[in-house]
């Protein structure tokens, strides 16, 4: 009933919350190495060699990725259903937007966006930075 099927009720013992929306690959059944989201483009893996999931959150999926041309060490950003409405293609926009002017800026703080890439089926988007070993919460411990 309702929204039920995007979230998993609790016991019903109690006023007990609403647990997480599950993932699209629970929603399809489908078990997590073959969530959609996950699937990297042909088109980009013709040019980033995979390397591993570095994190997942609720609009994109990063990769640390290798440059097959520079052999140089990227992260790859997939931004998945980027237009799926005007929210999220606002979102979008503004962030590449705020990353490309960061990057005009050069300043060594902050992570360098290369490259913009559009997927072939229209929906996706990836962003190219700058790898780095660390994560912003690591650095603020």
């Amino acid at each position: 009933s309702g929204g039920e099927s995007a979230c998993r009720r609790q016991s019903s013992r109690g006023a007990a919350p609403l647990s997480a929306p599950l993932g699209l690959a629970a929603r399809m059944n489908l078990p997590p190495a073959e969530d959609p989201t996950e699937i990297v483009d042909n088109s980009i893996k013709k040019k980033y060699e995979i390397v591993q999931k570095l994190g997942k959150g609720a609009y994109a999926v990063v990769f640390k990725a290798v440059d097959k041309k520079t052999k140089s060490v990227v992260a790859l950003k997939k931004i998945f259903d980027a237009f799926q409405n005007a929210t999220d293609a606002q979102r979008t926009f503004r962030e590449i937007m705020y990353l490309q002017a960061l990057a005009a800026r050069g300043d060594e703080n902050i992570i360098r966006l290369q490259k913009v890439m559009k997927a072939e089926n229209d929906n996706d988007i990836y962003l190219v930075f700058d790898y780095m070993d660390t994560d912003l919460h690591a650095v603020i411990r």
